[in-house]
C-alpha cells in the first residue's frame, strides 16, 4: 500500500533528526522562511499584536482545544487501562493488601452509605425544583387573574358620579338631596369663577383650571357648561389635558430673599436722592404688561449699594443681588435721556474726573465721593477753600507719569455766522498733561 503525504513527511523529518547538522540547517531555513512570511504579512499575527477582542477570542479557542486534547488523552488512557484489565484480570485482593493500601471494611461501608445519602439528596432536590416550578406557574396564573378582575371591577370617578345620580333619581324623597347638591355646586362654581376673574397671577389661574379635564367634559358634553359656570376657557381646559399633570409650585429655598428686602431695595432706589423721574410723556417702559415711568440713577450702583448697606445694617444683600433686585424702570443714565441742557462747567469737570479715574490716578470712586473727601460740607465757604477745617485737605492721588499726555472731551463755545451771529456749544477733544488736569 503506498504511503500518504503525511507519512512521507514524518519519515523525512525522522531522517533529518538523525543527522544533527542537517536538522540545524533545516531549522534555520524554516526560521528564515517564517520571517519572510511575517514581513509579507502572510503569517498569522502574534497574540501581542492583536487587539483585545481578537486576543480574547484566540485564547478562548486555545482553552477549548487544550480541554478537548486532555479529554481525548484521558479517554485513551482509560481505554488502555480497561483493555489491560480485561486481558489480565487482577488477583483477588487479600486482607494484607487491603490493610497495606489503607482501605478497611468500615471505610468501605461508610463510603457506600455516603454515596447512597448523596443520591437520595439529589433525587429530593430534583423533585423539589419541579414542585417549585409548578407552584410558581400557578401563582403567576392566579396573580394575573386577580389583576384582570381588579381592572374589570375598578370604577372611574365620572362613572361613579353617573351611577350616584341614577340612584338619587330612583330613591324616594330625593328633592332635598338634589337641592343640597345643587346649592353646593352653585357656591363652588361661583367661587371659582370669581377667583378666575379677579386673579392677575397666571399660576393661580393654572391651579384653579387644573381641576377640570377636557376628556371627561367632552365625553358628557359639558365644555360650554364649564365655561359658563366656572369661567374657564375651552383653550385652557384643553391645555390642561395636553399637559397631563397639575401645576407644581416652585420650591422656596431657605436662603431666598424675602419680600421685605425686595420692597426696601425698591423704595431705596425710587427715592429722589438716588434717582430722578423723567417727565416726558414717552419716557415709559413696559414689561409683562406693566407700564412704568422711567427713572434715571443719580449715582452708580456700587455707590448706591454701599449706601444701602450702611443705612440698612440688619439686611445682608450682596452687590449682585442688589443689581438683580433693581426695578426694570430704574435705568442707568444715557445722553439721550436728558431733554434739558446741563451746566457746561459741571459737565467738563465730570469729563476730567472720568478720564483721571479711568487711568487710575484718583482713588475716589465717584465725583461726589471726591468732593466729600475735600470738603466737610457742600457750602460755598468749603468749595472756595476758605473753611478753617477742610482748607488743607487734598485729593488722594496714586503715582503717575507727569510727562504723559492724554485726551479729554470738553464743552466749548464757538461762534458761527450764517444769517445772524450766534453762539454754539460743541463737544471737542483736546490733549493735555496730567498735572494740568489736577491743577484745574
Amino acid at each position: 500500500m503506498p504511503l500518504t503525504a503525511k507519512e512521507r513527511m514524518k519519515r523525512y523529518r525522522d531522517r533529518l533528526k538523525e543527522d544533527p547538522e542537517k536538522h540545524e540547517r533545516y531549522l534555520q531555513k524554516e526560521n528564515a522562511r517564517w520571517k519572510k512570511r511575517r514581513e509579507e504579512k502572510k503569517a498569522p499575527s502574534l497574540i501581542g499584536e492583536m487587539n483585545k477582542r481578537d486576543a480574547r477570542t484566540k485564547r478562548k479557542y486555545w482553552k477549548k482545544e487544550i480541554k478537548e486534547r486532555r479529554k481525548k488523552k484521558a479517554e485513551s488512557y482509560a481505554m488502555i487501562r480497561n483493555a489491560s484489565v480485561l486481558i489480565s484480570p487482577p488477583s483477588s485482593p487479600t486482607p494484607e493488601l487491603e490493610e497495606e493500601i489503607g482501605i478497611s471494611p468500615e471505610v468501605k461501608r461508610g463510603r457506600k452509605r455516603v454515596r447512597k445519602d448523596r443520591s437520595k439528596c439529589y433525587r429530593k432536590i430534583q423533585k423539589l425544583e419541579a414542585e417549585l416550578t409548578q407552584k410558581t406557574r400557578e401563582a403567576d396564573k392566579y396573580r394575573k387573574r386577580y389583576a384582570r378582575l381588579a381592572k374589570k371591577m375598578e370604577t372611574k370617578p365620572e362613572r361613579k358620579s353617573k351611577y350616584k345620580l341614577k340612584l338619587i333619581f330612583k330613591e324616594k324623597g330625593t328633592r332635598s338631596k338634589l337641592k343640597q347638591q345643587l346649592m353646593l355646586q352653585e357656591i363652588v362654581a361661583n367661587r371659582i369663577k370669581r377667583c378666575m376673574r379677579n386673579s392677575s397671577n397666571e399660576k393661580e389661574k393654572s391651579i384653579l383650571s387644573s381641576i377640570v379635564c377636557s376628556k371627561v367634559l367632552k365625553k358628557y358634553r359639558l365644555m360650554n357648561t364649564a365655561n359658563d359656570l366656572l369661567g374657564i376657557s375651552r383653550k385652557r381646559i384643553k391645555y390642561n389635558t395636553l399637559r397631563g399633570k397639575t401645576v407644581q409650585l416652585r420650591k422656596k429655598y431657605k436662603n431666598a430673599i424675602s419680600e421685605r428686602v425686595q420692597e426696601k431695595v425698591k423704595s431705596f432706589l425710587e427715592e429722589d436722592i438716588h434717582s430722578r423721574l423723567l417727565p416726558g410723556k414717552g419716557d415709559t417702559i413696559t414689561r409683562k404688561k406693566v407700564k412704568k415711568q422711567k427713572r434715571i440713577l443719580s449715582e452708580s450702583l456700587k455707590t448706591l449699594h454701599k449706601k444701602f448697606t450702611e443705612t440698612h445694617e440688619d439686611m445682608k444683600v450682596s452687590y449682585a443681588m442688589f443689581c438683580k433686585l433693581k426695578p426694570f424702570w430704574i435705568l442707568d443714565p444715557k445722553c439721550g435721556d436728558r431733554d434739558t441742557c446741563t451746566c457746561k462747567l459741571h459737565a467738563n469737570v465730570e469729563f476730567k474726573f472720568q478720564r483721571l479715574r479711568q487711568h487710575g490716578v484718583l482713588k475716589s470712586q465717584s465725583l461726589r465721593e471726591a468732593i466729600s473727601s475735600l470738603c466737610c460740607e457742600e457750602v460755598q465757604k468749603c468749595m472756595h477753600r476758605k473753611c478753617s477745617i477742610c482748607a488743607e485737605r487734598k485729593l488722594e492721588i496714586n503715582s503717575f507719569e507727569e510727562g504723559k499726555q492724554v485726551f479729554v472731551y470738553e464743552w466749548r463755545n464757538r461762534q458761527e455766522q450764517k444769517s445772524t451771529m450766534f453762539k454754539l456749544q460743541r463737544k471737542k477733544r483736546y490733549s493735555a498733561h496730567w498735572k494740568r488736569y489736577l491743577m484745574n
